[in-house]
Formats: C-alpha cells, sequence, structure tokens
C-alpha cells in the first residue's frame, strides 16, 4: 500500500517544554529512525507543511490548504498528522471540501480514497528517541489499518478506534482515547467517484471564499438579557457585512436564553440574509426545537435545527456552505437547504 503521509504539526510533532511543533525535515529524520522500521511495509510519500500549523490557531482557508494537499495525492490513501485541538473540525471541512455539489448543492460525487487524521496526546519523540509512553505510534497503527479498508471516506484514527470525521468530538485532554462520537456514528450515503481534476476545479472555486464570512458562535449561559445584546450587538457591528451564520449553542435540547430580548435583533440579522443554527452544548443526543418553548422560538426567528451534528461539524458545513453560495449566487434559502441535506453522514435527520 502506497500512502501520502502530510505532516502539518500537531503534538504528534512536538517538543520540548512547552511543546512546539518540531519543523518537518527533523521529524522527517527521526521517523526514518524510530518509526519506519515498525511500521511494516507501507510506502509512504511524503508532503509537509512548512513551517506547521498550530492547529489551534487553524482557519477555515487552512481546510483549503489540506484538501489541495490531499487532492493532489494519488497514492492508494492519505494519512495526515495532525493536532488534536481543532482536528474535528478539519476531518469535517475535509469530508465537505472532498464532495462534489451541483450549482445547487446537491451532492454529486466523493473523492475516491481513504483519508485518515491521527495524531497524538503525547509526542512521538524526545530528545533523539522515541518518548517513553507515547500514544503515537498506536494511533498510527491504527490510522494505518483503516487506510488499508479502502473505504472512501474522511476517518478519525485514535485511541485504537476508527472514527467518522464528521460525527467525531474530542473529548479529553488525557485519556488516550481523546474522541469519540457520542451522537453515533453515521455513513454517507453512496455517491460515485469524483476526479481529483473535478474536486480542484470547484476547491479553485471555493478556497477564496472560505472563511471570508464569520460564522459566529454564541453559548448560553447565565447572562443578563441586556447585557448578552449589547454584546452581541458591539460583535455584530464590528462585523459589519461579514457575518455569515450565527451558530447558537444552547442548553439541553436547544434552549436558549433572552427570548424577548433577541428575538428581534435575531429577525432582523435573518432577513439580512444572515443562516442561524439552534445547537446544543451537551455532547449526547439532538436538538429538538419542538420539546419546550424555551428553545422553539428559535425557530419563529428563523433558526435551523443542528439535530444530532456536533459543533465542529456545525461550524464546518456553515463555512463551506457560505463558500458555495458566494461561488453560485445563492440566497439565503439556497444555503438553508444546503445545510438541512445529508452530505457526509454528519446529520442523521
Amino acid at each position: 500500500m502506497r500512502l501520502r503521509l502530510i505532516y502539518s504539526g500537531g503534538t504528534i510533532g512536538s517538543a520540548g517544554q512547552p511543546l512546539e511543533p518540531l519543523q518537518a525535515a527533523e521529524f522527517h529524520a527521526l521517523w526514518d529512525r524510530h518509526v519506519a522500521p515498525r511500521l511494516g511495509e507501507a510506502e509512504l510519500v511524503w508532503h509537509w507543511l512548512d513551517p506547521p500549523l498550530l492547529s489551534s490557531e487553524l482557519v477555515p482557508a487552512d481546510w483549503g490548504r489540506l484538501a489541495r494537499l490531499v487532492l493532489g495525492a494519488d497514492e492508494d490513501a492519505v494519512l495526515l498528522l495532525h493536532g488534536t485541538d481543532t482536528m474535528a473540525w478539519t476531518a469535517a471541512a475535509l469530508a465537505f471540501l472532498l464532495t462534489l455539489y451541483a450549482a445547487d448543492g446537491t451532492p454529486r460525487g466523493r473523492f475516491a480514497r481513504p483519508v485518515v487524521l491521527t495524531g497524538a496526546q503525547r509526542p512521538l519523540f524526545e530528545g533523539d528517541g522515541l518518548r517513553p509512553g507515547t500514544d503515537a505510534l498506536e494511533n498510527l497503527r491504527t490510522a494505518l489499518n483503516a487506510a488499508a479498508l479502502g473505504r472512501r471516506e474522511v476517518i478519525v484514527a485514535f485511541g485504537s478506534l476508527s472514527l467518522r470525521g464528521p460525527r467525531v468530538m474530542k473529548m479529553s485532554t488525557r485519556d488516550d482515547r481523546a474522541f469519540t462520537c457520542p451522537k453515533g456514528s453515521t455513513p454517507a450515503a453512496p455517491l460515485p467517484e469524483a476526479t481529483a481534476a473535478a474536486l480542484t476545479a470547484q476547491l479553485d472555486r471555493l478556497a477564496p471564499h472560505l472563511g471570508a464570512r464569520a460564522v459566529l458562535t454564541v453559548t448560553a449561559s447565565p447572562t443578563e438579557a441586556a447585557q448578552l445584546v449589547r454584546q452581541l450587538e458591539a460583535i455584530i457591528d464590528a462585523m459589519d457585512d461579514k457575518l455569515g451564520a450565527i451558530h447558537l449553542l444552547g442548553y439541553g435540547t436547544g434552549n436558549f436564553p433572552a427570548r424577548s430580548a433577541l428575538t428581534p435583533l435575531l429577525r432582523a440579522l435573518h432577513d439580512r440574509g444572515v443562516v442561524l443554527v439552534a445547537g446544543s452544548q451537551v455532547p449526547h443526543g439532538a436538538v429538538d426545537p419542538a420539546a419546550y418553548g424555551a428553545g422553539h422560538w428559535l425557530t419563529d426567528c428563523g433558526a435551523l435545527s443542528a439535530a444530532d451534528m456536533t459543533g465542529a461539524s456545525v461550524h464546518a458545513k456553515l463555512h463551506v456552505g457560505l463558500a458555495l453560495a458566494a461561488t453560485h449566487g445563492w440566497q439565503r434559502v439556497d444555503m438553508e437547504r444546503f445545510f438541512l441535506t445529508p452530505v457526509a453522514g454528519e446529520r442523521r435527520t
């Protein structure tokens, strides 16, 4: 099996105290001495980001960079070494960016090879050798096994688990099983194979728009309604016309405070073309706007239900949807239809 290995940084390739990513050449040299002999007969074709990414500082434009590297691979599968902080976001974004769409956003095809993301809770190397107790070697073995299965999807391989990318959440900063799918694992609907050329042409159109309009996440908390409104108004004014969507992370099944104070503001934003999505801070279960009046009022403001999508998947899909909207001249209703359409197994309903 031939693999394209993309080193983008992260804990797996970090050293020192505090940890900082090793430069690619140093990481590659240590890999050849200490890792390659332990991973069997997989043939690796290397590519790396120079300088490496700090995943905590990753922005939507970086998803486009990584997608382009994936699409440039002609090996059997792609293995992406990535930091754990934003691995769930990148996995979801790649699942959306490696899908081919019609002009109305209908999925038409999917990248023909497996794309596997992995990383580590503890660095792979220490000094001139392997770090004692690192979880990285086991994660790499899990990733190679996932790649060998040949499934045309984006996978996060971590803690001996192979998880569907658009469904993962990071659940621990310490445990080796840092990632799970707390909302369940949903396979993507079958699609024909999309050529790398067609996906690259699509990416060329989308890339300039990734992150051009903001996706604002607002998390419910015990806050005075007037204070919450003032904070939101200040942020919205600063963004001017660059605000594309708001993800309202509520309590429980999607309940959100400050109904009377926020209703006029959210309705006005919706009328201006801003996409509103009602989500939940709770890791397990789904949003149910009909369950309580405390959540149903968001529907009356035009908010869509995130259903059982993860927060990372919501954020990534909104950004990709906004890029598609800019490319194809969509109205808000077209963007909303795209968000509600399952693309890569990111939502059941």
